[in-house]
């Protein structure tokens, strides 16, 4: 599950489907219950996780229609910068918990001239996606998901453990 999540939220989260995130969410749900948390934060923690999915899912065609848009013409960095913000926000729904953490994220962004000359040459939009959403992935990362994976861990030394008694 955690895998799986981890992948939901990078930019290979568009090839996640809507019953793997669900299984995985579901597991996360359970797992946070075990350990106290309340339904309301059990609510945020899955909806920020389904808030990136679908803007990893959707942030591709967003940024193909911006690189449409600027064929032949102004190619500044600020421009760029504001059509692919205003493009990624348009396809997140305003009562969305992503939302706001994204429009922060865009607040500061400086996009690496690399990243915006693959984009324009290739289409490649990972380079943009990293800069933009990597800080919300990374703590996501670490106050979800990696609990998630010591966990497993934790359960798979019971397991041995167990078996080991039973022996």
């Amino acid at each position: 599950a955690a895998e799986t999540l981890a992948t939901a939220i990078s930019s290979a989260g568009k090839f996640i489907s809507s019953s793997q995130l669900g299984q995985s969410l579901d597991l996360l749900e359970d797992n946070l219950q075990r350990f106290g948390a309340n339904a309301s934060q059990i609510t945020d923690a899955k909806a920020l996780i389904t808030g990136l999915n679908d803007v990893q899912k959707g942030a591709a065609g967003a940024l193909k229609a911006v690189k449409a848009g600027f064929q032949g013409g102004s190619t500044s960095p600020e421009a760029i910068k504001n059509s692919l913000r205003d493009a990624i926000l348009g396809s997140v729904p305003d009562s969305s918990p992503i939302k706001q953490k994204l429009l922060d994220s865009f607040a500061g962004l400086e996009i690496p001239p690399e990243a915006m000359q693959n984009f324009l040459n290739t289409g490649d939009v990972s380079g943009i996606l990293d800069e933009a959403f990597g800080p919300i992935q990374e703590q996501v990362e670490k106050q979800l998901l990696e609990p998630l994976k010591k966990m497993a861990e934790q359960e798979k030394i019971l397991v041995s453990l167990t078996k080991q008694r039973r022996e």
